[in-house]
């Protein structure tokens, strides 16, 4: 009838909001950009690569037992010129790649950072690479005085060739040649570049 509409059923559509709080120690930056370390994340275990917009400090994400323990540790590369403005992780999680407005890239070890949030034994093994200027960290908005991210190391670092220009996309590819294992960062730059670089990862077998 021409006076009646017709009701739909509701979109079986849920939302669930776990927590709304700032980032301790980034001084109100907005959030640039969250990069998953693995793509097997649940409610009760994850960890995220946080960039924030203008700013040389990165920060790592990580949660367990459907967020109700979060952990958020900021740090920065030293002697760290631009800022940063991408990221990429490998598809095991162990490395990621950070590239900054003046075209650097660096390639960070996260093999030992505990994203639990645990204690670990600093004299367990000798960590190779340099270590990161460690910033703030906070377990559900609250200051931490450990930061897990004293793990991790930086290891290796590539200057840009030619005109400074930031990179404004990368991917990590990984692919078998020949029974063997290869691993490439693809890079796009803001001047329409594109570089291909590849990757040898030493994987260290756990004490």
């Amino acid at each position: 009838m021409d006076g009646e509409k017709t009701r739909e059923p509701p979109a079986s559509v849920q939302v669930y909001f776990s927590f709304v709080e700032p980032v301790v120690g980034a001084d109100g930056r907005c959030i640039r950009s969250l990069q998953s370390f693995r793509h097997d994340m649940t409610p009760d275990a994850g960890s995220v690569l946080v960039l924030f917009e203008d700013s040389k400090v990165f920060g790592v994400l990580s949660w367990k037992e459907r967020f109700s323990d979060r952990q958020v540790c900021l740090a920065q590369i030293k002697q760290q010129t631009g800022s940063l403005v991408i990221a990429q992780c490998s598809q095991d999680g162990r490395y990621a790649v950070l590239g900054d407005a003046g075209g650097r890239l660096c390639l960070i070890e996260f093999r030992d950072f505990s994203r639990a949030g645990s204690a670990t034994n600093l004299k367990a093994q000798q960590l190779v690479g340099k270590r990161l200027e460690l910033k703030a960290c906070s377990r559900s908005g609250v200051i931490s005085r450990d930061n897990p991210l004293e793990r991790v190391r930086v290891a290796h670092t590539l200057a840009s060739s030619g005109m400074d220009c930031a990179y404004t996309s990368l991917r990590w590819w990984m692919c078998s040649i020949q029974d063997q294992q290869k691993q490439f960062i693809l890079a796009g730059k803001q001047d329409g570049s594109l570089n291909v670089r590849g990757c040898k990862l030493l994987y260290r077998k756990k004490m």
